[in-house]
């Protein structure tokens, strides 16, 4: 993080996430839904993965209270509830909470040797971080659309505590590769499909992504689940 950034107090992100996901469905002034732009890099009309690839890093789901099954549940209703506006499902060994963007775009876009000049880069600072055991506990907040490009389960820190520990793990990070927008904690469930949506097709998605964000989940992530990623779509991590 730039020492010109300023970092976000616990308090300070719960006012900034809970007006967007509490409330993220919504229509144009046409009665229609549309996805943003930038999805067709990554997905195509079809519901298709595109070659989009890129660096990140990542905590790997567990099995810690039965988050990752549920996650996988909440998925499949999403799937069976509203197929149409969303993509190829998301593999369930791909399923993440992402700690901090890198670089990613279309082949043409970013440069292998650059990619992999901060790859090392992080993949020493991660290999740092591991050598200290930690706990984070989050716990869910609410399934919601992020900016018109997927669904995504939010999480939040349980403890003041837990929010130092994981932003001091982001910050870490961000000194190195320091991205524009903040930090919202998330596992993404789904991708839309690229399109124009009906105010139909739209009340049964407000309605899904209502009922599964009554249920709340917890996990804890540790140090092991902490890792460094290389992408060759959305649906393709290792």
């Amino acid at each position: 993080m730039s020492e010109n950034k300023k970092r976000e107090t616990l308090e300070e992100f719960k006012n900034r996430v809970y007006g967007f996901e509490s409330n993220s469905i919504y229509l144009n002034d046409f009665g229609s839904f549309n996805t943003a732009g930038g999805l067709c890099k990554k997905v195509d009309e079809n519901g298709k993965m595109k070659k989009f690839i890129g660096n990140t890093t990542v905590f790997l789901l567990n099995d810690n209270n039965g988050f990752k099954d549920r996650v996988i549940y909440f998925q499949q209703v999403l799937y069976t509830m509203c197929h149409r506006m969303l993509s190829e499902k998301l593999r369930e060994n791909t399923l993440h909470m992402t700690l901090h963007d890198l670089m990613n775009g279309l082949p043409e876009e970013v440069s292998q040797e650059d990619m992999k000049k901060l790859g090392d880069k992080i993949q020493n600072i991660l290999s740092d971080l591991r050598k200290k055991p930690f706990k984070i506990n989050l716990q869910s907040t609410w399934a919601f659309n992020m900016v018109n490009t997927s669904i995504v389960l939010g999480l939040e820190p349980c403890t003041q505590r837990d929010w130092d520990i994981l932003t001091d793990i982001y910050r870490k990070v961000d000194e190195v590769y320091s991205l524009s927008y903040p930090f919202t904690p998330h596992v993404t469930l789904a991708y839309f499909k690229p399109g124009s949506y009906s105010g139909s097709e739209v009340e049964k998605l407000r309605y899904t992504i209502e009922c599964l964000s009554e249920e709340k989940l917890s996990v804890t992530f540790t140090e092991k689940d902490l890792v460094y990623q290389i992408f060759e779509d959305m649906n393709s991590y290792y």
